[in-house]
């Protein structure tokens, strides 16, 4: 009788053993399966995070370029001023077509003299009241900038109004990372 109660003695704990690395082999498998979840939302995290960060990077390339062309329309027409009730300007105004039109030179934006566009010159619009100058700008080798100024002749204050309009955008972007921005500026 004892060979009895001794076989079943083994039987029984054989067969906890084998649940034993049933468990074991369940827990392993739920705690890789946790792991490489953790893994794969980390790694989303960290591409989202670099698309962001292209985003954000591409966007500077369009509000730079946006500003480099204020800032250079606001120069160059700052430097060709207008005697009140005789407009003056490099840019056209309502009662003149600026100076560009009469051979301004060597005004420099961006290294690139902005007298001198060929085909991409200035189109001019004229009103009896007011004139709007546009043109495109390359404002650097990844950015690029349509530049708008109207100059607006004011009767009751005898001054021609200035307002700078600059749409600036990454040119060297795809599609899905496009980026504009805007800038307006009145004086």
């Amino acid at each position: 009788m004892q060979k009895f109660f001794k076989n079943r003695k083994s039987r029984c704990s054989g067969g906890s053993r084998r649940s034993s690395a049933g468990f074991t082999m369940f827990f392993a498998v739920l705690i890789s399966s946790l792991a490489l979840a953790i893994g794969v939302a980390m790694y989303d995290l960290v591409v989202r995070q670099l698309q962001l960060s292209s985003t954000t990077e591409q966007s500077q390339y369009a509000i730079y370029a946006a500003e480099s062309a204020v800032e250079c329309a606001m120069y160059w027409d700052s430097k060709y001023q207008y005697v009140p009730y005789l407009p003056h300007s490099i840019f056209a105004t309502s009662s003149g077509d600026g100076e560009f039109a009469h051979g301004a030179t060597k005004a420099i934006c961006a290294g690139t003299d902005i007298t001198n566009f060929g085909t991409n010159g200035w189109l001019v619009t004229s009103t009896p009241t007011s004139a709007t100058s546009t043109t495109n700008l390359q404002t650097g080798l990844k950015t690029n900038a349509f530049l708008m100024v109207t100059k607006t002749f004011n009767p009751v204050t005898g001054y021609i109004e200035t307002k700078i309009y600059s749409h600036g955008f990454n040119v060297a972007s795809t599609a899905s990372n496009a980026v504009e921005r805007e800038l307006q500026v009145t004086y």
